[in-house]
C-alpha cells in the first residue's frame, strides 16, 4: 500500500534501472518494523534479479568467488548483524565487482553504530530511503486490510477512531488487530 510515508521508496524500487548510471549502486531503506521494507526488497529482487545474503550461511564461504561481478544482492536488518567483519568483507567484494546493494535496516543508517570504523564510514555515504511512521491514510488501509485478511467485521466509525488514536507506528496497528482477533474469538462476534 503507498501513502505519502513511503512513496519515495516505493516509487524508487519500482523504478530502478541499473542502466541508468545516475542511480546508486548501493542503497539503503531503512524503516520502522513492519513497515514494508521486506516487501520492497522483494519487489526490487524479483525486477533486477537479486539474490538475497545470509550472513550466517556465509561463514565458510570463500566470498571472493562467491560475489559475482555486476550481480545484485540484497542483505536484510544490517542493524541486528553481529559479524561486522564478514559484513564489511561483503560490502567491500561487491563494490569492488561492481556490484549492486540493498541494505535494510529498522534505523537510520547513522544510528546502526557498528564498531568497525571503516564500515561505519561506509555506510554513512550510502543513499538512503527512509521510511517514516504510517500517516492516516495508510493507517486506515492497514487496518482495513488486517481485519478483512482476520476476517473481522469492524465498522467505519472504529476504523476512525482507532486511526485518529493509535500510536503512530506500523506495531501498534498489527496489536490492535491481533488483540481485536484474541477478543472476537472469545466473545465468539465478528
Amino acid at each position: 500500500m503507498v501513502s505519502p510515508c513511503n512513496k519515495a521508496a516505493f516509487e524508487f524500487v519500482q523504478n530502478y534501472d541499473s542502466a541508468q548510471e545516475t542511480l546508486p549502486k548501493v542503497f539503503a531503506i531503512s524503516a520502522p518494523k513492519l513497515a514494508g521494507k521486506s516487501y520492497l526488497a522483494n519487489i526490487w529482487g524479483k525486477k533486477v534479479g537479486a539474490e538475497f545474503l545470509n550472513l550466517a550461511d556465509l561463514k565458510n564461504v570463500n566470498l571472493i568467488k562467491f560475489i559475482k561481478a555486476k550481480k545484485f544482492y540484497i542483505i536484510e536488518n544490517i542493524d541486528e548483524i553481529k559479524n561486522q567483519e564478514l559484513l564489511l568483507q561483503i560490502f567491500n567484494l561487491i563494490q569492488e565487482k561492481s556490484g549492486y546493494l540493498l541494505i535494510t535496516s529498522a534505523v537510520s543508517l547513522n544510528q546502526v553504530g557498528m564498531k568497525i570504523k571503516d564500515l561505519n564510514s561506509r555506510l554513512k555515504n550510502v543513499f538512503q530511503l527512509e521510511i517514516s511512521g504510517p500517516d492516516d491514510e495508510l493507517i486506515k488501509m492497514l487496518l482495513i486490510k488486517n481485519f478483512s485478511a482476520k476476517q473481522l467485521k469492524v465498522e467505519g466509525r472504529v476504523i476512525d477512531f482507532l486511526t485518529q488514536n493509535l500510536h503512530r507506528d506500523f506495531a501498534s496497528i498489527s496489536d490492535i488487530v491481533s488483540l481485536l482477533e484474541f477478543y472476537s474469538l472469545e466473545k465468539k462476534r465478528n
